[in-house]
C-alpha cells in the first residue's frame, strides 16, 4: 500500500517519489508546490472550521483492448467551488448544445462532432479549459499513467502487488497525492472522491480504498472520506476529469512509442496550471515494486 516517507510521495517507502534530487515522474513541474498553492488558494477557507472537505473527481483512459497507455486523472478543490464549475461548465454544454462531453467523441470527431468546423471545435475546447482554469486557478490536476507493456514486462510478483493491472497502481497514486494536496491545511481538512463508473472494478476498489483508510502505519489516512462511483452525465466534474485523463494518456502513448512531438494543446494548459502528474515507465515501475514490499 502507499506510504509516506520524508515527506514525499513513495511506494512503500522509496519507490516512486517526486523531489528535487528525483524528479523523473511528473510531465511538468507546478510554478508553486502543494503546500504553496493549498496555503494560498484555501487556507483561509478552512481556518477554523468545524469541517472542510474537498472533493476529487477521477476518470480512467486506455482500459481498452489494444491500449499501450493506461492513465487515471482528475481534479481536486473544495466541495462548494464545484457547484460555480458545474454551473459554468454546463452554460458552455449548453451554448454548444451538447449533452455530454466525451473527450475520445471530440478528439475523433466522433458523434455530435463529427462535422464541426475546426474553429467550432476549437473555441469548445477553449472555453471548457478557461472554465477549469479560471483565475485564480482553483482547481488541481493530479494524474498517474502507465506503460502497459513495460508493466507487462515485470515479473509476476510484482505485477501480483498491484493486482496485475495498473488500474490498481494509478488508483493509489490519485488517492494519495489527494491527500497530500490537503495535509498543509487545518487538522479537519478531508478529501472524498468520486471515481467514474468500472462495473468490474467498484467493489474491489472500495475494499482497497477502506483498506488504505484504516492503515494505521500511513498518518494521512486520516484525511480520506467517502469514495464512491458514478457516470459523467450523474457528476458533471467527471467529464473534465474525463479531459485531463485522456490528455494525460495521449502524451504517455508518444513516450511508449518513442516519438517525438510537440505537447498537445490541452496538455500545455493542464501542466501550466497547478497538477501532478506521474508517468511510470519500466525504470521507475521496477523502481516501484520491485525493490520494495508493496502492499496492494
Amino acid at each position: 500500500m502507499l506510504k509516506e516517507a520524508n515527506q514525499r510521495l513513495s511506494v512503500s517507502g522509496s519507490g516512486v517519489r517526486t523531489s528535487e534530487e528525483n524528479g523523473d515522474y511528473p510531465v511538468e513541474k507546478a510554478s508553486l508546490s502543494a503546500k504553496n498553492v493549498t496555503e494560498v488558494l484555501f487556507a483561509s477557507d478552512c481556518h477554523s472550521r468545524v469541517l472542510c472537505v474537498f472533493k476529487a473527481y477521477f476518470d480512467e483512459s486506455g482500459h481498452h483492448a489494444g491500449a499501450s497507455v493506461f492513465a487515471m486523472a482528475g481534479y481536486l478543490t473544495l466541495s462548494r467551488n464545484w457547484y460555480r464549475f458545474e454551473r459554468e461548465w454546463r452554460n458552455v454544454l449548453s451554448r454548444f448544445n451538447i449533452g455530454v462531453f466525451h473527450a475520445v467523441d471530440y478528439a475523433h470527431r466522433k458523434g455530435e462532432f463529427g462535422r464541426w468546423p475546426e474553429e467550432r471545435r476549437r473555441d469548445l475546447l477553449d472555453s471548457l479549459l478557461k472554465v477549469i482554469y479560471r483565475k485564480p486557478p482553483k482547481l488541481w490536476g493530479i494524474g498517474s499513467a502507465v506503460d502497459i507493456q513495460k508493466f507487462g514486462h515485470l515479473s509476476e510478483s510484482a505485477k501480483a502487488k498491484v493486482g496485475n493491472d495498473p488500474y490498481w497502481l494509478c488508483f493509489q497514486i490519485c488517492i494519495t497525492e489527494a491527500a497530500n494536496f490537503i495535509d498543509h491545511l487545518e487538522p479537519n481538512a478531508k478529501v472524498s472522491f468520486v471515481f467514474h463508473r468500472k462495473d468490474r472494478f467498484e467493489y474491489r476498489a472500495i475494499k482497497l480504498f477502506n483498506k488504505m483508510k484504516d492503515d494505521q502505519e500511513w498518518p494521512r489516512r486520516v484525511r480520506l472520506g467517502a469514495a464512491t462511483f458514478g457516470s459523467s452525465s450523474e457528476f458533471v466534474p467527471l467529464q473534465a476529469a474525463d479531459l485531463i485523463a485522456y490528455e494525460v494518456f495521449k502524451d504517455m502513448e508518444t513516450k511508449a512509442r518513442g516519438e517525438s512531438r510537440d505537447m498537445r494543446y490541452p496538455l500545455r494548459r493542464i501542466v501550466a496550471g497547478p497538477q501532478k502528474i506521474y508517468n511510470f515507465d519500466e525504470r521507475s515501475l521496477k523502481l516501484a515494486l520491485e525493490t520494495e514490499d508493496f502492499d496492494h
